[in-house]
């Protein structure tokens, strides 16, 4: 036991007890050099590649004094961009998706998601996949079994522009309640001209407790002329 405390091994604690100071101090400045470690956006099990999302917002500019302030597909194309759930038929108003307010907050410790198949929860159709301006957009979810509702997340909208295949820009995102077995979310397509990935879906509520749950989606491609 005395040999244990001779000054040779406390010598020999200090020096590696220093060793390892130095270490952890280079360590932090290696981070500082560097910058933050890359945030994961998307998470997919077949590629394990990261995809980076740009973030576009587009304000919309002023109405002239007397014009409607509701957005229609004509009002829309005096601002830069325009996008919400539009009832256009009082008969439709059952299964049209209002927007969901407040939105959805996912939990801290989500940090991307893992695609999931949604042909076991619903089937999604659009109506068509290319459009003008003065067009709208419809996606009709049909969820098999009305009991679901009560077990998922608003439904998820994102159009992206995308420029690679891992690099998108993000141009509109939006989350929309689910009215009943058929949900009917229906937007103006009042977007610059181009060719875009819609993307809708959701998640199921007991889930979410982990860092990468699954989104179960469905994306088109559609074309603005």
């Amino acid at each position: 036991m005395s040999n244990f405390f001779s000054k040779a091994n406390i010598h020999s604690f200090l020096w590696g007890l220093l060793g390892a100071f130095v270490i952890f101090l280079c360590g932090l400045l290696w981070y500082w050099w560097n910058g933050p470690e890359e945030v994961k956006v998307v998470y997919n099990e077949q590629s394990r590649k990261d995809t980076t999302i740009t973030i576009i917002k587009f304000e919309p500019t002023e109405l002239a004094p007397g014009e409607d302030s509701n957005i229609t597909p004509q009002a829309s194309r005096k601002q830069k961009a325009i996008i919400q759930s539009i009832i256009t038929n009082p008969s439709e108003a059952g299964n049209i998706a209002s927007s969901y307010r407040p939105k959805f907050n996912m939990p801290t410790i989500v940090s991307g998601y893992v695609q999931g198949k949604i042909n076991s929860y619903a089937t999604i159709n659009i109506n068509k996949t290319e459009f003008i301006q003065a067009d709208f957009i419809e996606v009709t979810t049909y969820f098999f079994k009305p009991s679901i509702l009560k077990k998922i997340t608003p439904l998820f909208v994102d159009i992206v522009k995308r420029e690679t295949k891992n690099s998108v820009y993000q141009i509109w995102s939006d989350q929309f309640s689910h009215s009943g077995s058929k949900t009917k979310v229906k937007l103006s397509a009042s977007f610059p001209p181009d060719t875009y990935d819609l993307t809708i879906g959701f998640y199921l509520l007991d889930e979410l407790n982990t860092k990468y749950p699954t989104f179960y989606s469905k994306q088109f491609t559609i074309t603005i002329q």
